[in-house]
């Protein structure tokens, strides 16, 4: 009797693992098919040398524009990454830059990132801007 209990525990755990894991592959087949929603997305354009700040110190300036492609309104938080050699902030002082307010759906922000080269270079390179919804 001792082994008919076991096997029927077996039975039991290897028939709960398979309704777990059609039960998962149900849902990831549905997501698949539904696809990536398309509300919060945003697009960031490649940086562009721009004119700095009057009286921002700063050698070299990039303009990014960011566009929402959602389809809603949405407030953007974007990151900066410095190429090498150099130091980039947006022109907000900070790495990280939070819109005060959503950008409509097709709407554009323009933000503006001074770059400096490190301390002992003199290269400056084009920043990377990455740029997504924020909750």
């Amino acid at each position: 009797m001792a082994g008919a209990r076991i096997t029927d525990r077996s039975t039991l755990l290897l028939t709960s693992l398979l309704v777990i894991g059609l039960a998962a592959g149900a849902v990831l087949f549905v997501m698949l098919w539904r696809g990536p929603s398309s509300a919060g997305h945003f697009e960031t354009a490649t940086p562009a040398a721009v004119d700095c700040p009057t009286g921002s110190g700063t050698p070299v300036c990039y303009g990014v524009e960011v566009t929402n492609t959602g389809e809603g309104a949405q407030q953007v938080r974007c990151e900066v990454s410095p190429g090498p050699d150099t130091a980039a902030l947006f022109s907000n002082g900070s790495g990280v830059y939070v819109s005060d307010a959503p950008v409509e759906a097709g709407g554009t922000l323009q933000l503006t990132v001074e770059v400096s080269p490190s301390q002992g270079s003199t290269i400056v390179s084009v920043p990377s801007v990455s740029c997504g919804a924020f909750a």
